[in-house]
């Protein structure tokens, strides 16, 4: 049975065309708390006289129409942050609940703060930023897509918001639609069939996250911020990034959308009993169950290694390939860490034990983790990571011999000769296992471009996102 569909709208003034005050509206100076009453009732004369011709009553229609509402559907208005948009979101919500018999609950008006073309700097710092999270409440709402179809439609409106609408299309399954205003055929943008690279999206984070502080950062610098950065890899991180003035760089749409999808700082919400079991614990489950609570907090990482088990209500999030599991659930759109197993037989055994509730009456708290725990990689590098995690625990453990060391030559005022030469050799046993987790990097590395080089065939299925853009904007740019 087809599900009822949940439409979410950005919306322009077409519905406006003609009317007397609709080029005052278009000038700076009226914002969204501005009385529209009269602009409204201007509005509401045009649509009666073209209610033989819906489709011309505005772009949102002429989409929406094509959509098959049924009066059980649902629809969202993102309207720009000015009296305008507020005025023709009024209008459109009376014609939208009449034409398609739509209880006047299930249209919904809502307002991006920061959304408006007079001020590109709020229209960066907070209208692009407004929008992602908005859609994202839908996007990432249970209930919602439970019940809904969620199509995306950015048909009205500024035509800057397109590509943000269409990358949370993408990475969330969900179909976009458009269509040129009085067009007749409506334009489908299917969710495409990809994954993101989540270790690819770690590396760059602390490069965008930079950029995100200052707006603007130059190209230099924005790739020296990559951790364990190739020149070879310069068409790789390519795509998070936009050219501006004087070489200079700016976060790119697919960033955007990542980086709020990721809510910048969030910091993983662990139980004390996990932190507890695994606070000074540095062996290969413990290094890779922290990896995986790290990453947990990023909805996008979640969504592609969580599951659901029948024995139990709870996310059961894991590494394909991997033993360690983690278990927990969702409360105010944030990843709750419940429970973490090491090995199959624990998880398999336990987990039945556990639910939700049981869950929710533990004590939760966030955790920084400090130390270097490593980044996760693809599954087929299992060798060269196990090798990794044993350099990384080595390491900890001669810096801790070091450290015991040197804190026991600090306090004996006879320094004997003996020590220091174990400290040196000690120190340079530490540089050499540091030497080898690079070249293990270097290795990871190479094998990812590998991979992609002996697969040419999957650039016809697996497009990039900066060509897909390429197309989009091309596309758009007619109207």
């Amino acid at each position: 049975m087809a599900k009822d569909k949940c439409v979410i709208c950005t919306i322009g003034t077409s519905i406006a065309n003609g009317c007397e005050l609709q080029s005052e509206y278009f000038k700076t100076g009226h914002p969204w708390e501005e009385d529209t009453s009269v602009f409204e009732q201007q509005i509401s004369i045009r649509v009666a006289q073209l209610k033989n011709n819906v489709h011309k009553i505005s772009a949102e229609i002429n989409s929406l129409e094509r959509l098959g509402l049924t009066k059980n559907s649902k629809v969202v208005l993102l309207a720009t942050d000015n009296a305008a948009s507020k005025a023709c979101a009024n209008e459109l919500k009376i014609v939208i609940v009449q034409l398609f018999n739509l209880a006047k609950q299930n249209v919904e008006i809502k307002r991006i703060n920061g959304l408006q073309v007079h001020d590109v700097k709020l229209l960066k710092e907070k209208g692009f930023r407004e929008l992602i999270t908005s859609v994202l409440t839908y996007l990432t709402d249970d209930d919602i897509n439970y019940q809904y179809d969620l199509v995306l439609n950015p048909t009205g409106g500024y035509k800057g918001v397109i590509p943000f609408l269409i990358v949370l299309g993408m990475l969330y399954g969900k179909r976009s639609v458009y269509i040129f205003e009085h067009a007749e055929q409506l334009i489908n943008l299917p969710p495409l069939p990809f994954t993101f690279d989540i270790d690819i999206y770690n590396r760059v984070v602390p490069a965008l996250k930079r950029i995100d502080e200052q707006t603007a950062i130059s190209e230099q610098e924005y790739y020296s911020c990559i951790i364990d950065y190739t020149e070879h890899e310069k068409p790789l991180f390519s795509s998070f990034i936009e050219p501006i003035d004087n070489n200079m760089v700016t976060i790119s749409a697919l960033a955007e959308v990542l980086l709020s999808i990721e809510n910048r700082n969030a910091v993983p919400i662990v139980s004390q009993s996990v932190i507890d079991g695994l606070q000074d614990d540095m062996t290969h489950p413990g290094l890779a169950l922290k990896r995986l609570i790290k990453n947990s907090v990023n909805p996008l990482w979640r969504k592609q290694h969580s599951e659901k088990w029948y024995t139990t209500d709870l996310i059961v999030i894991k590494q394909n390939a991997t033993a360690e599991r983690l278990a927990g659930f969702i409360k105010d759109n944030a990843f709750h860490v419940a429970y973490a197993f090491r090995t199959h037989e624990a998880y398999e055994r336990d987990l039945p034990k556990y639910n939700e509730n049981s869950a929710k009456n533990m004590n939760y708290t966030q955790w920084v983790m400090v130390e270097n725990i490593g980044q996760a990689q693809s599954n087929h590098h299992a060798d060269l990571l196990k090798e990794r995690d044993q350099l990384l625990i080595d390491k900890i453990q001669l810096s801790k011999q070091v450290q015991i060391l040197e804190d026991k030559v600090g306090a004996n005022d006879l320094v004997k000769l003996e020590d220091r030469i174990q400290i040196d050799e000690l120190q340079q046993t530490v540089i050499e296992l540091e030497q080898q987790l690079l070249n293990v990097k270097i290795m990871l590395g190479s094998q990812e471009i590998e991979s992609q080089q002996i697969q040419p065939q999957l650039k016809q299925q697996k497009s990039t996102l900066k060509g897909l853009w390429s197309k989009f904007l091309y596309m758009f740019q007619i109207k």
